[in-house]
């Protein structure tokens, strides 16, 4: 990861926060006598009476009006720090900041975010301005959660098993739209939707921050819930729950309690936006005391029976956003027709560039966000309009020899497996698919691969080029399936996969490159496209 995404963004100069605001908004400001102390280090210049958020000073202490200093930034990468910059020093699976705080204070740090009682402290520079607090991380959290606070723009929170990244690109351009100024406009950057991630996004805000877009990303219980304490979410979306993280949730079921911490974290003014085809997120939503707005397609089936509606401003019960997919374009997108029963909305058209029947479902859960948060709708129809495919989700490039190439080799679950895979049925002509292990599938990965190879068998694919070592069920279903064994084949190297699977195609026609992160299927793609 680049080092400049680990940390806050410009316009965190422009909030004027002091060092001791910093100090008060992780733990507890300086008492008297540490901003007097001329002298030690560790706990001695602290006055003892309440270790959380203890600032100590190093042998050359400041004066009193140095904690008046203008912070310009935080950072949590040494390589990241900067001039008058607070280093937050985080201990993660690979590295513990503890280890590079000499860097961070080299590169003009005026301060440090420490453990206390963290051994590497005993090497800190004897000038250091270190803050002392339990937990770095949930000490990020707390000034993210003091930022987000004292700028209050209106947010809408993001999760789901799938989509939730393009729903929160999509919220970007109806905010970027809807705020007239795109600086006064955020979301989260990538996906950085973590401890970590988040917390950084908050504090990429400005002053003039008036609408923010947070994606909420999580691999186990709890998560989602500290992330939307540290947001405080106008609006909270769930996409939908899906079979991803298995390993660690242990269940759909599992997965749906951890994506429904959002609603639960709701004040009672939020807007709960919940999915009309997804039974599991009906449930979590059932148990919100306050308002919900539901989104779906207007042909799909509904899983759940709406309850309390929006009510006032946004209609009575049931109210909803609806998408319909009024001509499907292929490559070029699709033409929606959205409309908003209770909402007092009849239609409005988007040509709308994202590819597949999902992202219409993602078009209408970030339209019905947006209605949420009071915007218009021809600032909501106009964003919609104007959004680009988000890298690595279903972007399409002409490869070598006239060949499309479809990317969507960001990442992989099952549910978004087969919403791409259905995507490429749906398109004439000769096709072919790499695709890569679908990880974190705990007990499951077997059976779910093989419902992957037997729903490549079903579109009449011409070559199946699977990579990785979890997709052998995947080979051996599609042959079962009807595949011939010819057509079927298991590579290490995406690179590999991808000169077999284009070998023989002709001009116009698709390649879907689709897997798990963790399997760089981006490699393939290259290799397409040369």
């Amino acid at each position: 990861m680049n080092p400049m995404e680990l940390r806050s963004g410009p316009a965190f100069a422009d909030l004027g926060l002091s060092l001791l605001e910093i100090a008060a908004a992780v733990g507890r400001p300086p008492a008297s006598k540490e901003l007097e102390a001329k002298s030690g280090r560790g706990s001695e210049g602290s006055s003892g009476a309440d270790s959380r958020g203890a600032a100590s000073l190093g042998a050359d202490s400041w004066e009193a009006a140095s904690w008046e200093a203008k912070v310009s930034g935080v950072a949590t990468d040494s390589r990241a720090a900067g001039s008058s910059m607070v280093f937050f020093a985080l201990k993660g699976d690979n590295a513990d900041g503890h280890d590079f705080l000499p860097q961070a204070l080299a590169k003009g740090a005026m301060a440090a975010v420490v453990e206390d009682g963290h051994e590497a402290l005993l090497k800190a520079p004897e000038n250091a301005v270190l803050i002392r607090v339990p937990d770095t991380t949930a000490a990020l959290g707390d000034l993210a959660r003091s930022v987000r606070a004292r700028v209050a723009p209106k947010v809408a929170a993001v999760t789901g098993s799938s989509g939730k990244t393009t729903v929160k690109e999509l919220l970007r351009s109806i905010f970027e739209l809807a705020a007239g100024d795109p600086a006064t406009a955020l979301a989260t950057a990538g996906n950085l939707n973590n401890h970590v991630g988040l917390p950084l996004t908050l504090l990429s805000m400005g002053p003039e921050t008036r609408l923010a877009a947070v994606e909420l990303g999580a691999s186990r219980a709890g998560e989602i819930a500290w992330l939307t304490s540290v947001s405080k979410p106008d609006v909270g979306v769930v996409t939908m729950a899906g079979e991803a993280h298995l390993e660690h949730f242990g269940s759909v079921e599992g997965v749906a309690r951890a994506k429904g911490e959002l609603y639960s974290g709701l004040g009672p003014a939020a807007v709960a936006v919940v999915n009309l085809h997804n039974r599991l997120m009906g449930d979590q939503a059932a148990n919100f005391p306050g308002n919900k707005l539901y989104f779906g397609l207007s042909d799909a089936k509904v899983s759940l029976k709406p309850a309390l509606g929006a009510g006032g401003r946004l209609g009575g019960v049931g109210a909803k956003v609806l998408a319909t997919i009024a001509s499907d374009l292929g490559m070029n997108g699709q033409k929606l027709v959205l409309r908003g029963p209770g909402l007092g909305l009849d239609g409005v058209s988007v040509d709308f560039k994202l590819r597949g029947r999902h992202n219409a479902l993602n078009a209408a859960a970030a339209a019905a966000a947006s209605v949420a948060l009071g915007l218009d709708w021809e600032h909501i129809a106009r964003g919609l309009a104007a959004a680009e495919p988000p890298a690595g989700r279903l972007a399409a490039l002409k490869g070598a020899g006239g060949v499309w190439v479809i990317d969507d080799s960001y990442n992989a679950n099952p549910n978004s497996m087969e919403a791409a895979m259905a995507f490429l049925g749906s398109l004439a002509g000769r096709k072919a698919a790499i695709l890569g292990d679908m990880l974190e599938l705990g007990d499951e990965s077997a059976a779910l691969h093989r419902r992957l190879g037997e729903a490549a068998a079903r579109i009449g694919l011409e070559k199946l080029a699977l990579v990785g070592t979890e997709v052998g069920p995947a080979l051996d279903a599609a042959i079962e399936a009807g595949l011939g064994a010819s057509q079927v084949k298991r590579f290490d190297d995406p690179r590999e996969a991808a000169l077999w699977a284009a070998k023989g195609l002709a001009s116009g026609a698709s390649v879907l490159v689709k897997g798990s992160r963790a399997m760089a299927l981006e490699k393939a793609v290259a290799a397409l496209a040369t």
